[in-house]
């Protein structure tokens, strides 16, 4: 743990962290929390449960609400903010992240579990509902489009090519 002092505008930094080995350990391992001039930058959202799924029901809706919390608040404006929403293969919680998530403070959406462009498609016209709904220009929120199906892989193309909202990523050369 790293303190610059105790005052408001101190900055914060922890890790969790532990030697490798077997036993009972935490999937929130070498987790940080970041915390400058007054804002918290990096938030542990705390350890997650053991168990196929990551987030119980019930925390799901409570991140959402933190997260709106915070977007009110004002303390990610004139900042660039990416969020991860959940995938087409959970449809309700999708919509329900979106109905947080498009807000003029965030500037990027991240796709996850894309299967092809329709996908895309989808979400790009649920945003854009969303977008119009707040006051925004559709086609304000930009996508970085996750390709972790091997289907997506093989429709890369035309995921990308299907939202003028899609952000092309490349690694950089070696």
């Amino acid at each position: 743990m790293q303190r610059s002092g105790w005052d408001d505008d101190g900055l914060y930094l922890f890790m969790k962290s532990s030697r490798p080995g077997s036993g009972h350990r935490h999937a929130d391992n070498n987790g940080i929390q970041l915390a400058a001039y007054g804002r918290h930058l990096l938030v542990d959202c705390a350890a997650p449960p053991y168990g196929p799924q990551f987030l119980p029901e019930h925390q799901k809706e409570d991140e959402r609400q933190r997260l709106a919390s915070l977007l009110e608040s004002g303390c990610f404006r004139n900042r660039s903010l990416m969020v991860r929403v959940n995938g087409r293969d959970r449809p309700t919680e999708a919509i329900r992240d979106l109905r947080v998530c498009v807000h003029p403070d965030i500037d990027l959406l991240i796709l996850p579990m894309l299967a092809g462009a329709e996908d895309v498609k989808k979400f790009d016209g649920l945003v854009s509902a969303r977008e119009i709904e707040i006051g925004l220009k559709p086609g304000t929120l930009g996508f970085l489009c996750l390709l972790e199906r091997p289907s997506a892989i093989l429709e890369a193309k035309a995921i990308v090519g299907a939202s003028k909202s899609c952000l092309l990523y490349t690694s950089p050369s070696p």
